[in-house]
């Protein structure tokens, strides 16, 4: 939670009190103060029991769990991996230096600080505890314009090992065609769907503007056995497609052997379909028709209340409403 604590207006007109608020990093020699440490010997061979109850399943048509080779996937990754066989693959979509509650998007110069911490959360709660663990972190980058900005942040995701880091400008109109795109780019760039199925035991799709608050390796729910959610959606938009099955949709995290799956997903009725919002909020819907709504995971039992870009135990919406240099911001432009 961010907290404005003594923050009187004129202090946030200097951006002073909204960067004291969004945490204890310093943006000059990007360290973490409050890193986490990834304790556990293996990451993804840990199994959890904080899936859907298999009786929730009402969305349309019904799972065929071998359709996608999901019981592979289960009996793969419940195994105790070798040590040092283990791979990721992490695709960052979207947008990067990401500005949405202004009529500017990507590529806004005034995001350029909120963006590089996002690079080095990413980087010291997720690549880092997992190269720690001997697992090989593939790391494929998009981008939906030519930025000038693009190549630090990418540069970021170079630090610190001798890493695959591939990127992509994907100048697609909306975030449906975009996880499309982004989708398609990487199973090119990964040899083809199969390769991804048979080569990663982890992978991870997710936007470029997200901050990490703490390592993968101490998700509350998350099970790496698991296709896994974010989050479930807004409390207050639970009446809107099937109730319960509202999802948060900035993060997806599956075994590889799972990954055809939520391609196949991607673009239907409820998933990022290019013919309506293109939101993923419904994915849940139609994601538990390929696969069983028991294997289905979420990473924090968290919900958001007040819109979907609130700010969780697990992740902070930098550029959301509530948050400290939205309306820093917001200010400064009004």
């Amino acid at each position: 939670m961010v907290l404005f604590i003594g923050c009187s207006l004129a202090v946030l007109t200097s951006c002073a009190c909204a960067l004291k608020a969004v945490g204890a990093y310093q943006l000059g020699s990007g360290v973490y103060t409050h890193l986490e440490e990834a304790t556990r010997t293996s990451l993804l061979g840990r199994k959890r029991a904080h899936s859907l109850d298999s009786t929730s399943h009402v969305c349309d048509g019904a799972a065929d769990p071998t359709k996608y080779g999901y019981g592979d996937a289960v009996q793969l990754a419940s195994k105790q991996p070798v040590h040092g066989e283990e791979r990721m693959a992490i695709l960052l979509r979207g947008e990067a230096f990401h500005q949405s509650f202004t009529k500017q998007s990507g590529c806004v110069q005034a995001m350029y600080a909120t963006q590089m911490r996002a690079a080095h959360s990413l980087m010291h709660f997720i690549v880092f505890p997992a190269e720690r663990q001997n697992i090989l972190v593939d790391i494929f980058v998009t981008d939906r314009k030519d930025c000038d900005m693009f190549a630090d942040e990418v540069a970021v995701y170079r630090q610190g090992a001798e890493r695959s880091v591939t990127t992509k400008i994907l100048k697609t109109s909306s975030q449906a065609t975009n996880i499309r795109g982004a989708l398609d780019w990487f199973k090119q760039e990964a040899g083809g769907i199969d390769a991804i199925r048979d080569n990663y035991n982890l992978v991870i799709v997710t936007r470029h503007d997200l901050i990490w608050r703490s390592s993968f390796g101490s998700w509350p729910t998350a099970n790496f056995s698991n296709f896994n959610f974010l989050s479930k959606g807004v409390v207050k938009e639970k009446e809107h497609i099937n109730g319960d099955f509202q999802v948060n949709d900035v993060f997806h995290m599956m075994p590889g052997r799972v990954f055809p799956a939520f391609d196949a997903t991607v673009g239907t009725r409820h998933c990022f379909n290019p013919d309506d919002e293109g939101s993923g909020h419904g994915c849940m819907c139609d994601m538990s028709n390929k696969v069983r709504s028991d294997h289905i995971s979420f990473v924090t039992p968290w919900r958001p209340t007040g819109g979907v870009h609130d700010s969780s135990d697990v992740v902070e919406f930098p550029w959301g409403p509530d948050s400290a240099l939205s309306r820093c911001l917001e200010y400064m432009e009004g």
